[in-house]
This record gives structure tokens, C-alpha cells and sequence, in this order.
């Protein structure tokens, strides 16, 4: 699993947002692979060049394309998130995507980070990119 760029809205970035959703792709993955690791590096090719070293067979790739985070219990602005993710078999050279969006209901008496968003529909979306196998060696 590759590690997104943080997110950013307008020029307010969010550090770390791009491992924490790496992080949850990861736990994704978890429930079919019994070896996923996460790459602190987002270019594709450097990515696909580790996987090669590593002997991995699958490189998942997710893209903060929107992250928002407003004090939504007091403003009523809803936190947005929209993330890409995207799965190579480096084996036979396919692809599959999946894009997840998700916004916060504006009636919040606690104000939640994005990453809360990444919930089991987020994972079920993931899950749903994976050859069906049952806990196969390292993707």
C-alpha cells in the first residue's frame, strides 16, 4: 500500500492525512492478505519498483483527492472526504478503482477528524478490489 500525499483544501493542508487513509487500506487489505505493508512513497513507479524487490504480487494505490475538515459541532459545515483507490496486479498488469466519498452530518455535537469517515463502507469498497482468495501470502 502506497502513501497518499496529505490532503488539502485550498492551500490548508492536512499533515499525516495521507498515512492515516494508507493506514486504512492497509487494515482493509488485512481481512483477505495475512502480509500488507505499507510504503512510505507515493510515486507509482517507485512504488511498483519495491514491490518487484519485495516479491509483492499486488500494489494498492490510494489518492486523497478531497479532505475537509471543519468544527462542524459548532459551524454546521460538514468535514468531506472523496479518496481514490486503485489496485495493480503487477503479475498480469490490470487494474481496478474504487472512489469513496463520505461527508459528515452538520448535526454533530463533537467534531470527528475526516479519518472517522473511513469507516466499514470504506472497507467493504477496499475489500472489494481484492482477488478472492482466504489469507494468501504478501500481496
Amino acid at each position: 500500500v502506497s502513501t497518499p500525499e496529505d490532503g488539502a483544501d485550498g492551500k490548508l493542508r492536512y499533515p499525516g492525512s495521507g498515512r492515516l487513509v494508507a493506514e486504512a487500506v492497509r487494515n482493509a487489505v488485512l481481512s483477505t492478505f495475512a502480509d500488507v505493508q505499507v510504503v512510505g512513497l507515493s510515486d507509482r513507479t517507485l512504488c511498483e519498483k519495491r514491490c518487484a524487490e519485495d516479491g509483492a504480487h499486488l500494489l494498492i494505490i490510494p489518492e486523497i483527492v478531497r479532505w475537509e475538515d471543519h468544527a462542524t459541532n459548532w459551524s454546521g459545515t460538514a468535514d468531506k472526504i472523496r479518496v481514490s483507490v486503485t489496485l495493480f496486479d503487477l503479475a498480469e498488469s490490470k487494474l481496478r478503482r474504487i472512489t469513496f466519498t463520505a461527508h459528515s452530518t452538520w448535526w454533530n455535537l463533537t467534531d470527528d477528524p475526516p479519518e472517522y469517515m473511513l469507516d466499514d463502507v470504506f472497507r467493504a469498497g477496499v475489500a472489494s478490489l481484492l482477488p478472492s482468495v482466504s489469507r494468501s501470502p504478501s500481496p
